[in-house]
């Protein structure tokens, strides 16, 4: 695990640098006091409507402090430069956590300019090198700090729930490579509208039902694993 570590480590600090890289030409605009949605009326907009500790946990952001164009390009300047410091292997932990923080914190004023999947995508597997990374300022191959067996599942669950949701997504968009992966089609007029996912008790059956119905085990429904699930509208 540690060549592979530090691949994950170096590759994510690569994915970190594009996105700060690309927010130090775009959150002005975005967000800025002149912006297209400026995070100083929207923060505003919060402080009035929710107690304190309310609004942090529902726009968790350093901008609460500024919001000020020079705050927000220095939020995004040391991003990058916390992530050319993780792609080097300069201080992973710190700058993994760095990383994390301050993506947050663009993540939380940038509104709707943030509901992309690929934003939650790279918080999680920030928050997953928090606990991955090795601690000290050039640990290299760290072979005196394994990975955690935390870290570890928070990233197989990152990729689960990655492959899972976006296996939903497709099947109930009527994706075929999704729809042949079943023995028939189940949905052959349209897609459905909602997906549930239910967990079942498999258990074998006795020589007597065996030879009765011929089936090698029987199910019962224990409770819904995910509860019914749609498409969000066509935005129009």
């Amino acid at each position: 695990m540690l060549w592979p570590r530090w691949l994950f480590l170096r590759a994510l600090g690569v994915i970190f640098g594009s996105a700060f890289y690309s927010l130090l030409f775009q959150i002005r605009g975005l967000i800025g006091p002149s912006g297209i949605l400026p995070a100083d009326a929207y923060l505003g907009a919060l402080a009035s409507a929710l107690p304190r500790t309310t609004r942090i946990w529902a726009a968790p952001t350093l901008f609460w402090w500024s919001a000020s164009n020079g705050a927000l390009m220095a939020v995004a300047g040391a991003g990058l430069a916390a992530a050319v410091l993780l792609t080097i292997n300069i201080a992973p932990r710190a700058m993994a956590a760095l990383c994390a923080l301050l993506f947050l914190s663009c993540v939380a004023a940038l509104q709707t300019f943030s509901s992309y999947q690929s934003d939650g995508m790279l918080l999680q597997a920030g928050v997953a090198a928090v606990l991955l990374a090795p601690p000290g300022i050039r640990p290299r191959l760290a072979e005196w700090s394994p990975p955690s067996w935390a870290s570890v599942w928070l990233l197989r669950w990152e990729w689960f729930s990655i492959y899972f949701g976006s296996g939903l997504v497709k099947l109930l968009s009527g994706d075929p490579h999704v729809l042949r992966l079943f023995s028939h089609n189940p949905f052959p007029d349209a897609p459905p509208r909602y997906v549930r996912v239910v967990r079942y008790r498999y258990e074998f059956t006795d020589a007597a039902e065996r030879a009765r119905t011929g089936n090698w085990w029987r199910r019962s429904p224990i409770d819904f694993y995910i509860s019914p699930v749609s498409l969000p509208p066509p935005q129009r």
